[in-house]
């Protein structure tokens, strides 16, 4: 299969404020493992500064973006095409910021972010999803992270350390709310084996994919029950 791996830094997390200011596309094929054309950007911030903490993080200046940068069109239509090229895009805790933020810099453009199957290796490897550098670190994959090239290559360096048929079934899994029934004086049970808890709902949930609920079964060993729920998960995080 061949895929597209994507990886943006931006001003901020806000995807209605904050722009894009680097970004990396690299087509991978998954039978060879390997890269077959990539490209990195570094991106005007379209009047939005730069902030310190991001110059600090990234080594990007706003200074650098004004006279080295494209146009956030030109970046965005360079990004759309090798997504073209692509049957699905590969971006590390992509559902939660890469495609959002970009699904808004394309409405901004008048346009729309191709849809295509997304492969999240935070939650698709078979491998606890941690930051991607402890995650690489783990396979034996070492690198300067928050650099755009780097980061993305990195990540599908890390894809290719698993089968691309595991990692694909995974990907098509659904992510599900799962809630935990302990007693209430049995809340540190809940706590050791990962859930959070929603002050509105007053339950103890915790997020994974509908493949991996018979192995969340196991770990609990009959501690508690197990309830999936028909809340989406993105509605529970934005009560945390």
């Amino acid at each position: 299969m061949i895929v597209v791996g994507l990886d943006l830094e931006s001003t901020g997390l806000d995807k209605m404020k904050d722009r894009t200011i680097e970004v990396c596309s690299i087509l991978w094929t998954t039978n060879f493992n390997r890269s077959i054309g990539s490209r990195t950007l570094l991106v005007q911030s379209d009047g939005v500064s730069i902030p310190s903490e991001v110059t600090e993080l990234t080594g990007i200046t706003q200074a650098m973006a004004d006279r080295f940068g494209v146009t956030q069109d030109e970046a965005f239509e360079e990004m759309e095409y090798f997504i073209s090229q692509a049957e699905a895009v590969v971006a590390f805790n992509g559902r939660r910021f890469d495609v959002p933020f970009s699904q808004q810099w394309a409405k901004r453009l008048n346009k729309a972010f191709p849809d295509k199957p997304l492969i999240d290796p935070f939650t698709d490897l078979p491998m606890r999803g941690q930051e991607l550098i402890t995650m690489c670190a783990k396979k034996g994959i070492y690198y300067a992270a928050h650099e755009a090239g780097a980061d993305t290559a990195a990540m599908l360096q890390l894809m290719s350390k698993f089968p691309f048929d595991t990692v694909w079934a995974r990907s098509q899994s659904p992510i599900v709310a799962v809630r935990s029934m302990q007693h209430r004086s049995e809340n540190k049970k809940a706590k050791k084996h990962k859930f959070r808890w929603n002050p509105d709902l007053k339950i103890w949930w915790k997020a994974v994919k509908e493949i991996d609920l018979s192995v969340l079964q196991t770990q609990v060993n009959g501690e508690f029950g197990l309830e999936v729920l028909d809340t989406p998960v993105e509605d529970l995080e934005s009560e945390d």
